[in-house]
Parts: C-alpha cells; structure tokens; sequence
C-alpha cells in the first residue's frame, strides 16, 4: 500500500500522548506497611479552623468488627489521640480495599461534623504503584463507612469513570461483611489519564446498616480525581513505513519513512533503524529516529522503464535503553 507523506505527517501529529497530572501533596504520611497489604495515606483537616492530620492503614479482612475503643479493625491497629484546637480525634481507620466508603472510620469527642467543612486527601497505592490520588470533599455529612461484623448489612459501589467521557472504565459492587473486598486484591490496568473514583454506600437497614455520627444515618457519593501511572515503557516497535519517489536528472530517488514508537504508542527519538530496499531500488542503509520518532532513508538508482517498482523492509532497530519488540510491528515492509 502506497502512503502519502501528508498522511504519515498526520498520523505522527496524532500520536497518542500520556496526560500528566500532578498528585496531591501528603503531609507528613505515615506508613505502617505489612506484607501483602495495600496502603492508603491519609490526611485530614478542618478548611475553617486548625490543621490536623493523621495516617492510618487497615489490613483486616472488612467482615470483621471495629472495635472503636482500642482503635483496631481486624488485624492491624492504628490510633491516635490527638487535640486540634476544640478537636480531639480519638482514632480512625481506613480500609485500602474499599477506599472511603468501605473503611473510613473517624470516632472523636468534641468533633462538630455539622459546623465544619472537612476535606480528606488521599493516595491509594498498590504493590508499590500510585492507583489513584486526590481529594474527597464533604460537607456535614462525612462520617463514617465501616462494616459491621454483620455480613449483608450494606452494599458498596465502586466505579471508575474517565472524567473526561464519563465512561464507566472499571466497576464493582460487594456487601459489607462479605468475603470479597472491593478490589479484590487486582489493579485495574488503565492507561495514563485522568479518572474519577466513585464509591456510593447503601444501607440495607437504615438503623445498623451504616454506622451512626453525630446522630445521623451517613450514606453519600465521594469522587476523586486520580491519575493511574503506567510502568515506563520497556520496547519499542515500528508503528508505519512510508515510501514514496521521484525521477529527477533522469535517476530515481526513493524516499523512506519508518515511524518507530514504544509500548504506550509515543514516538521514539534516537533509534537506530536498519532496513533495506529491494526491487528497481537496493541496498541496506541505516538511519536514526528524530523527535518525532521518524528515521528517513533516501536512495538512487538508474531511471527505470514505466512504473518503478520496489520495497523497503525493517530489518531491526536498537535503543539505548528500549528492547525491540517484532512481533508488536504494524508494519515490517512497505511497497511503492
């Protein structure tokens, strides 16, 4: 198939391109991190009176009760006692699994959610890797999500939905008190971008299903702008070839673009392409890949009689730090 340079040109203007986001900055996170365990840091604070923060984790299986005393939540405890101005947070819990809804857990005496405004940043990692971070804002009804050692009593839904579409990407929906968390121990393989996570709690009984705070069923939507990171791209791969040529002074002049990029489809600069032509045209020649990841060959060859014909085939590229990956080649070999 013959492809015109216009084309290649737009194809390599609409090369996909990774959306960057800043995270949220933690302060002063605190991580208690058991093995095999996702991990969540938390930080809170009143948007109208002092600062306060805390981090906590919680690696207990959620069908297990909250012992609100002794700060605990299956295995793990976590606990703080700690005065902000008229504010004196006695503990809090936070369930990685089930995020907000499922595992936040805030006990505290003197702590007015009527009055405040009170805004939770979180980071949500794991096996090492950012999920998803941002910010949960509420109003008076922030209270506390926790399950019950009831297994039934509620329903959690998890959703994330590309904020710029509202596509649902990823789904899931689990009971307190069952067996199955939230996430279910996977990661939810997204590209770079921008999501929102959406976790809505329903009561199934309206007087046990959902804790009671400051004398008030709690039950609510929370979103999160987050930006899921992708492992750096490890190959690298020919995504076009383009061929094209011209009869000038009585010699063909063939032309040869190669678009090379990696894993995640963006261009690659600096690789070394080999290739060769064959038919009314040979030879083998080398060329490297600019910024738009693009290495140009250019060869001669005696006018030929009617239509010339010839092809152009990759024979390998190497970079200094991508792996070539053949068997990801849109394209290998390109005919004029």
């Amino acid at each position: 198939m013959r492809t015109t340079l216009a084309s290649f040109a737009l194809l390599a203007a609409l090369a996909p391109q990774a959306l960057a986001q800043s995270a949220p900055t933690i302060s002063n996170p605190s991580r208690v991190i058991q093995a095999d365990v996702e991990f969540v840091d938390a930080v809170f604070f009143d948007t109208v009176g002092d600062f306060m923060s805390f981090q906590s984790i919680v690696a207990g299986p959620i069908d297990e009760a909250v012992d609100a005393g002794a700060g605990s939540f299956g295995s793990s405890v976590y606990a703080s006692s700690e005065q902000f101005g008229d504010i004196d947070v006695q503990s809090a819990s936070f369930d990685a699994y089930g995020a907000a809804a499922a595992g936040l857990y805030v006990q505290g005496s003197g702590l007015s959610l009527a009055t405040s405004l009170f805004e939770l940043k979180v980071d949500l990692t794991y096996d090492g890797r950012l999920f998803l971070s941002g910010d949960l804002s509420t109003s008076d009804a922030f209270g506390g999500f926790f399950p019950q050692d009831r297994p039934g009593v509620a329903t959690v839904d998890l959703q994330v939905v590309d904020a710029a579409t509202d596509v649902v990407l990823f789904g899931r929906s689990t009971a307190f008190g069952g067996v199955d968390q939230l996430l279910d121990g996977t990661v939810v393989h997204l590209p770079a971008g921008t999501y929102r996570l959406s976790i809505a709690a329903v009561a199934a009984d309206a007087t046990n299903g959902i804790e009671q705070i400051n004398g008030s069923n709690v039950a609510g939507v929370f979103d999160v702008q987050g930006r899921f990171e992708q492992d750096a791209p490890t190959t690298a791969h020919v995504a076009a070839i383009e061929v094209d040529a011209i009869l000038a002074g009585g010699k063909l002049v063939a032309f040869v673009r190669v678009q090379i990029v990696d894993a995640a489809g963006l261009p690659v600069a600096g690789s070394r392409v080999a290739g060769h032509f064959f038919g009314d045209v040979g030879g083998s020649l080398r060329a490297t890949t600019d910024a738009r990841g693009i290495a140009t060959f250019v060869r001669t060859a005696p006018a030929t009689v009617g239509t010339p014909r010839f092809a152009f085939g990759v024979d390998g590229l190497a970079h200094p730090t991508l792996v070539y990956d053949p068997g990801a080649n849109i394209e290998t070999v390109e005919a004029f």
